[in-house]
Order: structure tokens, then C-alpha cells, then sequence
């Protein structure tokens, strides 16, 4: 410690020759008189510390962060670290895991610590104050949402659901589909129109509700997400979280031009964009003008969790069709072809096969989106039956199906995908 001491004293003598003269000069000019005293060079030193005689830019970021000066911190953090140091590395992370001079930004954050670690091992310990800090974070968001501040609780979640953290991802996707914050573009979230405008309550608190709206909300853009009830011409009508109970919808939206027919599907979570128009009444929806479809909506765990199972359902049904052409076509066993063959002519003409699929649950594999498509390994036994003649036969069998990602849109006689047998077994007669 001393040893550096010196040296810095040494390098700040230099410094002040070569400037004099000035009020840095004149410090550093009384370092031999005061060296007999190692209590007063010290104390010399933080004086010529505060008097800017350190040249290391090091020294200057660390000496600005420990002053709270934290945009001259970033700079000259900035500066060192683009020349591989890792204390530039690792300033730069702790001021964007805390949110000094700019937004918080854990991806960056991790990111800078990591170039640190990777030049200095020992700057492991940084990271973990890093952890430290994001779940610091997570608490005091989940603290701002109890407390109704819902921006606040956004700025916080969001850098946490950037890099995957569960109580940040989760709060995000809450305060996004509960309605709770304003979304890009809009000039009110939903709950607060819901709560200052709408007409769809039978419970009025405004002395003159009607002159509110015109004030406080008619004419202004909105930007929310609603779940499609159904689409008239160009109106659609939406079902909103949070919505009233027992009703059907809570909101009309006069579309601009025609829905792209994909996205509003009858069930579907849409993001919209349109102008506060008309407001409702207890049996009459609000109503939105001049709007438009932006996209798929974001949905909540549990509804997305919900739409991926009903997919899977459909998948499941495409691949029974699939199977079941397959064997009333090429797959169907033997004596189906012999039994037509005896037959006589008349015979032939009533004679009628049933085929019964039958699948065990849950598939063997399942993989794909709605994209790409799916595929599907599936396992279950096919019945044929001969109505006419009184025969049936048992057929086990394992298939790998493969489903096109728009099977729901195509009509009957579209092909739906494919189906590859992996094993079939020999017919096992019931009679």
C-alpha cells in the first residue's frame, strides 16, 4: 500500500512541474516537505486526488462512481473498456445493473461482467452482485405493483424478462394482459379507460359521466389487446381482461379497412389500434373508430398454455384423419381385398368397410408450431369391419405423422400432411 502511495505521489510531482504554473502545481510542489509525516502525505493525497492530479482514467471513473457522478463514470468507464480493461468492464455493468446514469440494463450488465471476468478471473464476485442486484430488482417491482404503480413495476420487470428471470417475465406479461400499463401508442391503458370512461358499467361515480368522456377520453388513440368474439363486416366485437361479468363483449371497434382473416378468428388475442369513438351504456359496448388489427395479442401463461393444448387436440385430429384414409387406401389388411373378390357383383356394390382409430394418449413424441408444422409420433389400433359380411380384424400400429402448420384453413379433400407407418401388425380376427 505504501509502495503505491509513493509512486502515485511520485507520478503527481511530475505532473505539476510539467503544468506549473497552476493550483495543481503548487499542491504537488510540497511533497518533499511534508514525506517526514505519513499521516500528512496522506492526507496530501486525497487532497491531490480532489485536485485532479491523477492522469489514469481508471482513477478518474473510480473516483467519479464513488461521487455519484455517474455520467462522467460512464464515459470514462466506457473509454478504458474499449481498450480491454476490465475495471472499465466491470463500472459499466454495475451502473447498468443499477440504473446509474441511464435505464437499467441487466443484459448489458451481464454482459460487461462477463468481458470482465474473462480478461480477470477474479472478478467473479461482480457477477454474483449482479444477481444480487436483479433480484433486488424483482422484489421492489413486485413492491411497486402491490403499491398500484404499474409504470414503475413495468421499468423494473421489463430489463428482468429480457433476460429470462421468471418474476420479471411473469410480471410483464401481467401488467401487459391485465391491462394495467399504457402500451406504445395509446394514450391511456385500458383499466384506466375502463375506470374514467366506459359506459359498460351500471355503477356511475361521475356527477356527469357523458362530459367526462368528451373530456377526458373521446378522440383519443388507444392501443389494447381483446380477445375476438366474432367479426361483422368490418366491426368486431372484443371481450376485454378485465371485462364485465356475464357479458358477452365490452368493446366495438369499427375496423378502417378489412381484418386480415387469419387474425380474427373467432377466440383469437389481437392487438388494436383505433380512436375513442362512442361511449356504451349497461346493455351497449364502447365503441372504437378508424382502427386497425396490429398483430396477434400477448397472451397470459394459462392462455397460452390453453392454445397450444387445443392445437395439439386439432394435430391429434388431422393425424386420425390421416390414418383412417390411409387404411380404407393402401393400408387396408388382406382380406378386405379378398373378401371383395368373392363377392358377386350385386354383392360388392352393398358391401360396406368401417374402419375405427383408436390412439393412445399422450403421443410417443410431439414436435413443431403452427409455422413450420407439427409432427407427431402416434401409437393405437385400427378396427376394420365388413358391415355386410359380419368380419373384423385388429390392427396395432405406430405412425409418424406429419401435419401442415395451416391444417385448421383446409377444406375437406386439402391434404393435411402425411403419414409414414413405423410398424403394423398382422390382423387379429374378432369374427
Amino acid at each position: 500500500m505504501r509502495r503505491g502511495i509513493v509512486a502515485r505521489l511520485a507520478r503527481c510531482s511530475h505532473i505539476a512541474r510539467r503544468r506549473a504554473p497552476s493550483h495543481d502545481a503548487q499542491a504537488c510542489g510540497q511533497i518533499d516537505s511534508i514525506r517526514k509525516g505519513r499521516a500528512l502525505a496522506l492526507t496530501l493525497l486525497v487532497a491531490l486526488a480532489l485536485a485532479g492530479c491523477f492522469e489514469s482514467d481508471e482513477e478518474r471513473a473510480l473516483a467519479a462512481y464513488a461521487d455519484h457522478d455517474y455520467s462522467t463514470a460512464r464515459q470514462l468507464a466506457a473509454t478504458i473498456s474499449e481498450v480491454g480493461n476490465p475495471r472499465g468492464h466491470e463500472l459499466l455493468a454495475l451502473m447498468d445493473a443499477q440504473g446509474l446514469g441511464g435505464s437499467i440494463d441487466f443484459a448489458a450488465a451481464f454482459g460487461y461482467v462477463e468481458l470482465a471476468i474473462a480478461l480477470d478471473p477474479s472478478y467473479e464476485t461482480s457477477r454474483a452482485t449482479i444477481e444480487d442486484y436483479a433480484e433486488r430488482t424483482a422484489l421492489s417491482a413486485q413492491a411497486a405493483f402491490d403499491a398500484g404503480e404499474f409504470e414503475r413495476a413495468r421499468a423494473l420487470a421489463a430489463p428482468l424478462a429480457a433476460i429470462g428471470h421468471d418474476g420479471g417475465a411473469a410480471l410483464t406479461n401481467r401488467l401487459i394482459t391485465g391491462g394495467y400499463v399504457v402500451l406504445d401508442g395509446s394514450a391511456m391503458s385500458w383499466r384506466t379507460f375502463l375506470d374514467l370512461c366506459s359506459g359498460n358499467t351500471r355503477n356511475e361515480s361521475a356527477a356527469d359521466p357523458d362530459a367526462d368522456f368528451a373530456a377526458n377520453c373521446q378522440g383519443r388513440e388507444a392501443v389494447w389487446d381483446g380477445v375476438v368474439v366474432n367479426l361483422k363486416e368490418r366491426t368486431l366485437h372484443l371481450k376485454m381482461d378485465p371485462g364485465r361479468e356475464r357479458a358477452h363483449q365490452d368493446l366495438m371497434v369499427d375496423l378502417a379497412e378489412t381484418a386480415e382473416a387469419a387474425l380474427a378468428v373467432r377466440g383469437s388475442e389481437i392487438r388494436f389500434h383505433g380512436v375513442i369513438g362512442e361511449r356504451g351504456d349497461a346493455s351497449r359496448p364502447d365503441r372504437l373508430v378508424e382502427a386497425r388489427i396490429l398483430g396477434p395479442g400477448l397472451r397470459t401463461p394459462e392462455e397460452e398454455a390453453r392454445e397450444v393444448a387445443l392445437e395439439h387436440q386439432a394435430v391429434i385430429g388431422a393425424c386420425r384423419r390421416l390414418i383412417n384414409e390411409a387404411f380404407r387406401g393402401s393400408h387396408a389388411p388382406q382380406w378386405t381385398h379378398e373378401l371383395r373378390a368373392r363377392l358377386t357383383a350385386g354383392q360388392r356394390r352393398r358391401l360396406r368397410f368401417y374402419s375405427f382409430i383408436a390412439l393412445d394418449a399422450p403421443p410417443l413424441a410431439f414436435a413443431g408450431d403452427r409455422d413450420q408444422g407439427y409432427r407427431a409420433r402416434l401409437s393405437g389400433h385400427a378396427t376394420i369391419q365388413a358391415h355386410n359380411d359380419q368380419t373384423a380384424s385388429d390392427q396395432d400400429f405406430v405412425v409418424d405423422c406429419r401435419v401442415e402448420g395451416d391444417h385448421r384453413g383446409k377444406s375437406r379433400g386439402e391434404s393435411l400432411g402425411s403419414i409414414t407407418f413405423e410398424s403394423l401388425s398382422e390382423p387379429n380376427f374378432d369374427g
